[in-house]
């Protein structure tokens, strides 16, 4: 299997992988509530997206920022996705979000994310040996992290101020 990359428009709009900066905020709250609405809702229901929604309001990503690694995908002046992990214990880091604006997607930004947060793992933090991620529209998006290298193990629940939500974690060994 390979990824389906636009190269073509890849070429036209270089991505820069950069720090979260707190005016990405407002960005990240629309990528990730226009997944919910348009990608997710049939998968989740009314009440998921709406608590996946309000979840993580603008102000909620320049708090997580302040003690965890948020990256963004930016072409030219536009941002059009990002990552965020949190450290669980000491040899292992949880991808929270990974969102692509719809627009984007299928170019392989989603990837490019992945194999920046998977590097900067290994540059500053060699402790860690493995990276999981909870999908709780596995879906939609199992089969993107499997081709990137992730395998299942088992179940989890997605946890948001409303209650939680089943999903499926998936994991990747970085040694």
């Amino acid at each position: 299997m390979s990824l389906d990359i636009d190269m073509k428009s890849m070429k036209s709009k270089p991505i820069e992988i950069r720090d979260f900066q707190s005016s990405d905020a407002e960005a990240c709250f629309r990528i990730r509530a226009e997944a919910f609405i348009r990608l997710f809702y049939e998968e989740i229901g009314p009440d998921g997206v709406v608590d996946g929604i309000n979840a993580y309001l603008p102000g909620k990503y320049i708090h997580l920022a302040e003690a965890l690694p948020i990256f963004m995908a930016v072409a030219g002046n536009a941002q059009i996705g990002f990552i965020a992990s949190r450290f669980v214990e000491h040899t292992t880091i949880e991808i929270l979000f990974l969102y692509i604006k719809l627009d984007n997607l299928r170019k392989g930004i989603g990837a490019q994310l992945v194999r920046f947060l998977e590097n900067w793992v290994r540059k500053q933090h060699p402790e860690i040996e493995r990276i999981v991620v909870d999908t709780a529209v596995p879906k939609y998006n199992q089969k993107f992290y499997e081709i990137m290298g992730y395998s299942k193990v088992g179940q989890s629940k997605c946890q948001y101020p409303t209650g939680s939500v089943a999903a499926v974690r998936l994991m990747k060994r970085l040694r």
